[in-house]
């Protein structure tokens, strides 16, 4: 130190300048160090900068030189906030999880799903952060151990309520730990706040609390909660179902699961659902300490059915949790007798099997929905049954038998009803009135339903069923061959579903944008983008619509310039379909498809074009037009018979039969009675014209 005294006053005068790094959270107040340094700043001869963390874009460029490639947001944001930047702690915990296995997968890239409990503390970051500890008084160390177990940051109204230590004693050891530069605080009126210098710092502290320590004080916090805030418990739901859960045993269970389905709920209403997910399970697991009775049963049978609400939105209608929760929820509801939960249980029940295309199985389980909601009598439980019916009966093609009971859910439903649902009956059946519509002809009708639809789920907010409504407004342009607004749906349907972990909806919501893409000029990028989202869809079990997807697919790679890659795409599709039993509809679509391959997608008006095809393009055409027609005319879809037939008139007309395409073409017309702005009818009119 008197070295440093000295060239410091001998260099004053002279271009040169001297810079010394110190921790001031190891030095002695009373020490040589900080008696030389205040000395030397009195007299101005040197001047202290204090070197906060590395900002979050640093902490991103200090893993991509430690890893050598860009880590995703996800990575950096968790080491970020364990470590405030701290590049002592961020190349530790770098290396630390790395060496762990946890920082990256099998094939060597980033872990994109790392969560904060994943993240313990390195060895080296323990033994610096030991060090301060072991400074500290014993009583100190106590305090530090109830504060870390409170959390990140803290109040010292609350830690002296948890803690019972006279005001000004507490205050003491709070500020022995802040000299330490454990801690900081600050004044966020009316109420002063404690943080810990960093994540790291108090996951050090709470490693050294044995198991039942921990325990004890999450209670203590717990109750010290309900007397600090009595006044305003609603504000802590999320801690006091953290600390009761944390507390175990210790805690009581049924008040456990209380404060965690109140918690949940409130994350429900914000929009997220993967944590009201985690929040119900966690109501679950505690539930097995209570005994067998008929008001435990009761609690399970709710729980249950807002698991499976939650991990259908979430997991996806197929996802084997998801059953699993609907088939406890039917047993427990048939043995209570509770007519409600029992139709809530087999709706949820009926969406495993239509997700996996098993259309007889999802119809006997809709069947016993409708059964049981009728037999309750009460429009909230009948709307389940009518809507679920009408689901599984648009999907089996019986469009008349779906617009009715679409049509009795549409008029029972009462918004007050299901506010605190994250589905909404209402809406969605809304979306299937506005696809059944178009099947029956009605397109003014369908985009009617559907604009209600978007309305009713944004005046809702619920982000799964924002989500949900933006896909089915996507697909039913898609189905109307109207790509511009197909593609502004499904984007938005893609960020809510991506924002709140809707995955069902997020890949079929992208396999609609690839198609879109691809039909107005992005071939390459529309086939990658739907292919993959297609793999993304059948890897979740799920089958429903796959005929319609793979056709999508087809009318990219054909827009794409991929003719025979799209053929042998409808007819694999087209083997599976008829083996499957898989919706009428679809196939009638799938055929459509296959007639254009033959024609290599001539245009309507393109007569010389289709005159200059070889005989076996021209038969495999007629043929696929003709099947389609006949199989959408079975099932009542007015505008796929008109679009298979538009599409053969133009056929027969080219090969010198107008007779015939007009007599196939002209009675369908006269049929429709709106959606005469839809390129299906602008085409067949056109034709008709044509051939007069």
């Amino acid at each position: 130190m008197s070295l440093l005294n000295y060239l410091v006053r001998s260099v004053a005068e002279m271009p040169v300048m001297i810079v010394g790094t110190y921790r001031d959270a190891d030095a002695d107040v009373g020490g040589l160090l900080v008696q030389t340094l205040d000395e030397l700043t009195r007299l101005r001869l040197a001047e202290r900068i204090s070197l906060r963390g590395l900002p979050r874009n640093a902490v991103a460029e200090m893993i991509q030189a430690l890893s050598g490639r860009e880590p995703p947001p996800a990575v950096v944001t968790l080491i970020y906030s364990n470590t405030e930047g701290n590049p002592f702690f961020v190349e530790e915990l770098y290396r630390h999880l790395a060496e762990r296995g946890k920082l990256t997968d099998s094939s060597g890239e980033f872990v994109r799903d790392l969560k904060l409990a994943d993240v313990d503390v390195p060895d080296d970051v323990r033994l610096a952060i030991g060090r301060r500890l072991a400074r500290l008084g014993g009583e100190t160390q106590k305090i530090l151990g109830a504060a870390a177990v409170i959390g990140r940051s803290f109040t010292f109204d609350l830690l002296e309520a948890a803690t019972g230590v006279d005001a000004d004693l507490l205050l003491d050891r709070v500020e022995e730990a802040e000299k330490a530069g454990l801690i900081s605080s600050n004044l966020q009126y009316p109420e002063a706040r404690f943080q810990f210098s960093h994540e790291l710092t108090r996951k050090a502290v709470l490693g050294d609390l044995s198991a039942p320590r921990r325990q004890r004080l999450h209670l203590q916090i717990a109750e010290a909660i309900e007397r600090v805030y009595a006044g305003a418990l609603e504000e802590r739901v999320n801690d006091l179902a953290h600390h009761l859960h944390q507390a175990g045993v210790a805690a009581d269970a049924a008040k456990t699961i209380r404060f965690l389905s109140m918690a949940a709920r409130r994350a429900r209403l914000q929009g997220a659902l993967t944590e009201t997910g985690d929040l119900y399970r966690d109501a679950l697991q505690v539930l097995t300490r209570m005994p067998d009775t008929s008001e435990r049963d009761q609690l399970e049978l709710g729980l249950q059915l807002s698991t499976g609400a939650v991990l259908m939105a979430t997991r996806g209608y197929a996802d084997k949790e998801t059953a699993l929760a609907y088939q406890r929820a039917t047993t427990l509801g048939e043995r209570l007798g509770d007519p409600t939960q029992v139709v809530l249980a087999f709706t949820g029940l009926v969406m495993p099997p239509l997700l996996r295309g098993e259309l007889d199985t999802a119809l006997a389980i809709a069947n016993q929905a409708l059964s049981a909601s009728q037999r309750h009598g009460k429009p909230k439980t009948q709307i389940w049954g009518h809507h679920i019916s009408g689901v599984v009966q648009y999907h089996r093609g019986q469009f008349a038998s779906a617009w009715d009971l679409l049509g009795q859910a549409h008029a029972e439903y009462d918004e007050e009803d299901h506010r605190k649902n994250p589905h909404d009956p209402g809406c969605e059946a809304l979306q299937y009135m506005a696809l059944t519509a178009w099947q029956l002809g009605m397109a003014d009708t369908a985009r009617r339903r559907m604009h209600e639809a978007i309305c009713l789920s944004n005046r809702l907010q619920k982000p799964f069923e924002i989500a949900r409504c933006n896909f089915y407004a996507a697909f039913l342009h898609a189905l109307m061959q109207d790509p511009g607004p197909a593609k502004e749906f499904s984007e938005k349907a893609i960020k809510w579903a991506s924002e709140y972990s809707v995955s069902v909806f997020f890949d079929a919501s992208r396999i609609i944008y690839g198609w879109a893409i691809a039909k107005q000029g992005h071939g390459e990028e529309g086939v990658a983008c739907t292919r993959e989202a297609i793999e993304c869809f059948k890897a979740a079990d799920n089958r429903l619509g796959i005929a319609n997807y793979q056709g999508f697919l087809a009318e990219a790679l054909l827009s794409a310039g991929s003719p025979e890659e799209a053929i042998a795409t409808v007819e694999q599709e087209l083997s599976l379909a008829l083996q499957e039993h898989q919706e009428p509809m679809n196939i009638s679509y799938l055929w459509w498809v296959r007639g254009n391959l033959f024609l290599k997608n001539a245009r309507p008006e393109a007569i010389a074009q289709i005159r200059g095809l070889d005989k076996s393009s021209l038969e495999g055409a007629e043929k696929s037009y003709r099947t389609a027609l006949s199989l959408a005319t079975n099932i009542g879809a007015k505008y796929y018979a008109i679009r298979s037939a538009t599409s053969l008139g133009r056929l027969l007309a080219a090969r010198g039969n107008a007779a015939e395409a007009r007599t196939l073409v002209e009675p369908l017309l006269k049929n429709m009675t709106e959606g005469f702005d839809t390129r299906d009818l602008v085409d067949a009119k056109q034709l008709v014209e044509d051939l007069s």
